[in-house]
Parts: C-alpha cells; sequence; structure tokens
C-alpha cells in the first residue's frame, strides 16, 4: 500500500469543488510477465480530524500469550497536523467478533502534542483467556483506538485487527503453532485470477483460497 497526503492542495470553500483524479502509467519495460494495467486494488479516501491515529494504525503485539496471557500491546502513533499544541487523550479497547468489549478500556494520561508532529503512546489492554487463531479456527479481535480532545469530545476512532497466536522454529522438529508442530504445505500465488484479469475480486480470492485450503494448502506466498 502507498498514499499521498493531498490536504494542502484542497479548495476549502462553499462554492468550490474538487476533483481528484489517479492517473494510471503504465511504463514499460514493467516486468517479465503482463500483470494487467489499470487500477486493480482498491483506492480510498481517507478523511480524518486532523489530529488523527497515523495511517495503517497502531502496531498490536501479544506478548504473553504463550503463558496464557492476553495483554494486547498497542504502540499508538498519533498526528497533529496543526499549527498549533494540542492536548488529547487515547483510549484502546479490545472488540471480539461480534464487536462486544472483551477487555477494559484502558487511557493515557492528558497528552500534549507539538503542532505538526507526531507522539507515540503504549497501552497495554487485557483479554481473559483469548481464544487462540489457529488453521481450523482463525479467531481474530479488534483494537478500537479512539482519540478524544481536552474536553472528552470524541475527534477520531481507529480499528485493527489482529489474533492471538505464538509460534517457535526447531532445527530439529520444525515449525509448531501455538505449541503444535506443523508441516508448512504451501503455494506461490501471482495476483491475477485467470480468466477474471487482474482486478481484485474479494469473492474470488476467497473462492480461491478456499479450494487450496481444501487441498490441505496452509501457507501463502504472494
Amino acid at each position: 500500500s502507498f498514499s499521498f497526503e493531498i490536504s494542502d492542495y484542497l479548495l476549502y470553500s462553499n462554492t468550490s469543488l474538487n476533483l481528484i483524479a489517479v492517473k494510471v502509467v503504465n511504463d514499460f519495460p514493467s516486468s517479465r510477465w503482463y500483470s494487467g494495467s489499470g487500477i486493480y486494488r482498491d483506492v480510498k479516501l481517507t478523511i480524518a480530524d486532523p489530529v488523527h491515529v497515523s495511517l495503517y494504525g497502531p502496531q498490536v503485539t501479544t506478548p504473553d500469550v504463550e503463558n496464557g496471557g492476553g495483554t494486547a500491546k498497542a504502540i499508538v502513533s498519533v498526528h497533529n497536523h496543526t499549527a498549533i499544541t494540542k492536548k488529547i487523550t487515547v483510549e484502546t479497547t479490545v472488540l471480539d467478533s461480534e464487536h462486544n468489549p472483551v477487555s477494559d478500556t484502558v487511557s493515557s494520561p492528558l497528552l500534549t502534542i507539538q503542532a505538526e508532529t507526531e507522539y507515540m503512546v503504549t497501552l497495554e489492554p487485557e483479554v481473559d483467556s483469548p481464544e487462540l487463531w489457529t488453521l481450523d479456527n482463525p479467531t481474530l479481535y479488534k483494537l478500537k483506538t479512539v482519540i478524544k480532545d481536552e474536553d472528552g469530545e470524541l475527534i477520531d476512532e481507529y480499528h485493527t485487527t489482529f489474533g492471538y497466536r505464538y509460534i517457535s522454529w526447531d532445527a530439529d522438529k520444525g515449525f509448531s503453532l501455538n505449541g503444535e508442530f506443523i508441516k508448512i504445505k504451501g503455494v506461490s500465488m501471482h495476483h491475477d485470477q485467470g480468466a477474471l484479469g487482474a482486478v481484485q475480486e474479494y469473492e474470488a480470492i476467497y473462492r480461491q483460497v478456499s479450494a487450496l485450503k481444501e487441498m490441505g494448502c496452509n501457507a501463502i506466498r504472494t
């Protein structure tokens, strides 16, 4: 993924319109096979408050899952894209697949972020007895990150998908997932969908991966 910050190029007026165009420049030579020309991935316009969770969201790790712990260690980067100092608080909560909270909400103290800077804060909500991500039961959680101004008003919210699992490598026994040794049976996938072309269709990829899983595949190189 890649992105561009376009705020400085926009017109802020009740009487003006902004036209945002994406142009594909298909230079040759490009690759050893024809990979398709045009836009074949999603293009999104992200609109946020000038004080917001930085692009791509928090980094989430589960440092004590091997010992049965449910800590979701979240390193949150907050961007203050204004010309003045801002005071904010950051809150994190873990949600299950039904979007129900399964941890307490952990909040930072009131933070001071200088103009046009990024500030990093670490928060660690905990889940009691989290369900592990496995090959046959790929349970996922979401980290809900909220930024509030000094008056307690919500100014940004970001959801990060993650799972609880741990892996290890042994020179004699190989790879293990959650303490269980597993043979890696992988394939290499190119991005195209055959006769459907180069565009990425969710349903087509789901069908492809489901067929591979039924064949016994448990790893993919893209």
